[in-house]
C-alpha cells in the first residue's frame, strides 16, 4: 500500500533483546509494519509491539518537555540529532543537558562572547510569560539571575555529570557569563579584568590542588566546589567565594591503580628543579624531573609529563602573583607540598 509522503516513525519494543529502538515505516499490512531501523536494518514488526512517534519528537526540539512521548530512547535520539547538527545543549524545562563536543577554541558553541551578548540583549525585553529563549546553558544562568532580581530569592545551579563530561568547563563558562553580563554598559575593562581574570586565577590554583589524572580523564576534579556569586541590593555583581567539599584526600597516599596523584605534587617538583628563585629556599635532591618524582612513594605509579608539569607550574605562579600572594607565602606553600611527599617516604618497622 502507498503511504503518505510524511515519514512515519515507531518506537519498537524488542522482546528478544529486551530493549527499545526507533524505526521508520516503509510499508505496512493489517497486522505488521515493515520498517528501517537507525542501523539501516529492515524488518517486519507486529503492530502490537510498536507505538507511533510524532516526527517532531525526534526532529531535534529545543526543549525536551515539549516531546509528546517522553521515552528515554526518544530523548536520546533527539539529543543525537541535535549533536549531529552541531547543537550541544538541549533544555529540559529548568534544566540544560550539555554534551561535551571536546572543542577548545572560539568555534565551540557552548561558550563564546557572541552568545553572552545575545542573552544580555534579551534581558532588556524580559517577559516572564515568554518562553521563546535560546536553548543554551546560559539560559539557565540568565533565568537564575532574573529570578534573583525580580523574585528576590537566592538561586542555585547544580552541575552534575560523568567523569570527563565537561562539568568544570561548564562551570568556568557560567562564571565567564556572570562576570561579563553583570557589568552593565559602559563596560569598563578594568572591572572586567578584576572579576573575570581574578576568578580564572582562582580556578587555576584549584585545578592544581584538586585535579588529577584518572582512568577517564587527564584533568579530573576530585572534589566538589560550592561557588557563591554575591550581588548587592542593586543587583550588581560584587564577587565570588569558593568552598571545597568532598575532597578525595585518600588519593594523596593511595592513588588508584593506573591513575595519578594531584597535579600540584609534580608541578611543585618541577618548580624546585627548574626555578632558580625557589631553589635557593627549598633544597631538593636530584636534578632530573622523572627520577625525582619516582623517588617519592606517592608518585611512583603516576604517569608523569614534564611538559604538563611545566605548564601547570607556570599557570600556578601567574595565578598566585595575580592574586597578590607574597614570595614568602609561595615558598611556604611549596614547602608544605614537598613536605607531604617526604612524609610519604617514611617507613615504619614493627618492633616487638
Amino acid at each position: 500500500m502507498l503511504l503518505s509522503p510524511q515519514p512515519k516513525y515507531l518506537l519498537v519494543r524488542s522482546f528478544s533483546e529486551n530493549n527499545y529502538y526507533i524505526g521508520e515505516v516503509i510499508d505496512e499490512n493489517d497486522s505488521s509494519f515493515f520498517l528501517k531501523t537507525n542501523e539501516n536494518v529492515e524488518k517486519w514488526i507486529e503492530k502490537e509491539n510498536t507505538s507511533i512517534i510524532l516526527p517532531e519528537d525526534i526532529s531535534g526540539v529545543d526543549d525536551l518537555k515539549n516531546i509528546s512521548h517522553p521515552h528515554d530512547v526518544i530523548l536520546i535520539e533527539n539529543l543525537k540529532r541535535r549533536f549531529d547538527q552541531g547543537i550541544y545543549t538541549t533544555l529540559l524545562h529548568e534544566m540544560a543537558i550539555c554534551i561535551n563536543p571536546f572543542i577548545r577554541n572560539e568555534s565551540n558553541p557552548l561558550y563564546n562572547d557572541k552568545l553572552i551578548t545575545q542573552f544580555i540583549d534579551q534581558r532588556q525585553t524580559y517577559d516572564p510569560a515568554n518562553e521563546n529563549f535560546l536553548s543554551h546553558h546560559y539560559q539557565i544562568a540568565e533565568n537564575a539571575h532574573l529570578s534573583l532580581c525580580y523574585g528576590q530569592y537566592n538561586q542555585s545551579i547544580i552541575i552534575v555529570g560523568e567523569s570527563n563530561s565537561g562539568k568544570s568547563e561548564i562551570c568556568k563558562s557560567l562564571i565567564d557569563y556572570y562576570c561579563r553580563s553583570s557589568l552593565l554598559p559602559p563596560l569598563v575593562e578594568e572591572d572586567l579584568n578584576m572579576f573575570y581574570y581574578g576568578t580564572g586565577h582562582v580556578f587555576a590554583i584549584l585545578e592544581s590542588f584538586c585535579n588529577a589524572r584518572t582512568e577517564f580523564s587527564n584533568n579530573s576534579t576530585r572534589a566538589a566546589k560550592l561557588i557563591k556569586f554575591k550581588y548587592n541590593n542593586s543587583h550588581e555583581f560584587i564577587g565570588t567565594t569558593t568552598e571545597i567539599w568532598l575532597f578525595e584526600s585518600s588519593r594523596i597516599s593511595s592513588p588508584p591503580p593506573k591513575e595519578g596523584n594531584f597535579h600540584i605534587f609534580s608541578e611543585a617538583i618541577f618548580g624546585c628543579l627548574e626555578n632558580t628563585e625557589i631553589q635557593d629556599y627549598i633544597k631538593f635532591p636530584g636534578t632530573e624531573f622523572i627520577a625525582s618524582c619516582k623517588s617519592f612513594e606517592y608518585l611512583k605509579n603516576t604517569n608523569l609529563s614534564l611538559e604538563k608539569s611545566r605548564n601547570g607550574f607556570e599557570k600556578l605562579m601567574i595565578a598566585f602573583k595575580a592574586l597578590n600572594f607574597s614570595f614568602d607565602e609561595l615558598k611556604d606553600i611549596l614547602k608544605i607540598v614537598i613536605g607531604i611527599l617526604y612524609i610519604g617516604n617514611i617507613q615504619f618497622k614493627h618492633v616487638t
